[in-house]
């Protein structure tokens, strides 16, 4: 198995989720993560919410028997998996139905998946992965405008969370996005953290959101952070760089030890932030 369990979306038709949850429980056995449309909340569009599962998956599992042969969506999804360059994967029941397999080696199992687990357990997923010779689908966002890169920011973090996963944050920045107050925008702790650029209710809720996600992530996998506590110091003013440093060091006080690396070392940047706040 990899460093970091691959995701496996599984495409199947409704009156297969019996084989889909066999075939679920038995990959979650084998450590990898599985995505299919019971892991969608309710109030999603479904289709996008279908789309975002496929894009974040390593491989593309289409369950293939009589009934999903007739199921438009699994065509699509497959289709649409292979247009982002995802290895597909195909799982045949007994006999492979001709243009639902064509071009694709599927793996064949018995009609109530009771083999799944052995035939899936004997293949090299991660061969599979890394020896896709087809380009990627870019994900890559970039942003000139502040306010957006907050919000991408956040909703990446956000959408990883809910693929069940939580990602050690790295991040170079003067004081990095835990130094964002987490309190609702018209708190007073705002206009401290902000000093001579007042910032807007609006944009205020985006960057707490910002820090919210991120923090899930670095309580959960850690963060590695890289800090300039004097440059936030001259492009800011003192009174909101202190606000700013007293809101980080308290993010790193209650991190554990194993969880967060500064600079150098966690203990050095905490000591040369209060040197920086005493003088």
């Amino acid at each position: 198995m990899p460093g970091h369990p691959f995701r496996i979306f599984i495409s199947y038709s409704h009156e297969d989720k019996q084989l889909a949850l066999i075939a679920s429980e038995a990959l979650t056995d084998l450590g990898y993560h599985t995505l299919w449309d019971a892991d969608i909340h309710p109030g999603t569009a479904f289709s996008d919410a279908i789309k975002g599962l496929i894009h974040h998956a390593h491989i593309f599992m289409p369950l293939i028997t009589e009934s999903a042969a007739q199921r438009p969506w699994v065509h699509q999804e497959t289709g649409y998996a292979m247009a982002l360059g995802i290895p597909i994967l195909p799982v045949a029941v007994d006999a492979v139905p001709g243009q639902m397999a064509a071009d694709l080696l599927a793996l064949v199992v018995n009609n109530d998946f009771s083999d799944f687990k052995q035939k899936i357990s004997a293949l090299d997923l991660e061969q599979l992965v890394l020896g896709n010779e087809q380009p990627a689908y870019s994900n890559l966002e970039v942003s000139d405008w502040a306010e957006n890169r907050a919000e991408m920011l956040a909703r990446h973090a956000n959408r990883v969370i809910e693929l069940k996963f939580n990602g050690r944050i790295r991040q170079r920045a003067a004081l990095s996005s835990f130094s964002i107050p987490d309190k609702d925008p018209k708190h007073p702790n705002w206009e401290q953290f902000e000093g001579k650029v007042p910032r807007s209710p609006f944009y205020r809720n985006l960057l707490r959101n910002e820090r919210r996600a991120l923090e899930t992530h670095a309580r959960a996998a850690g963060c590695d952070l890289i800090i300039d506590p004097e440059f936030c110091l001259e492009r800011n003013g003192k009174t909101a760089t202190q606000a700013r440093l007293h809101i980080l060091a308290q993010f790193l006080e209650d991190m554990p030890d194993d969880r967060v690396q500064v600079v150098l070392s966690r203990q050095k940047a905490i000591q040369r932030i209060h040197e920086i706040l005493a003088g």
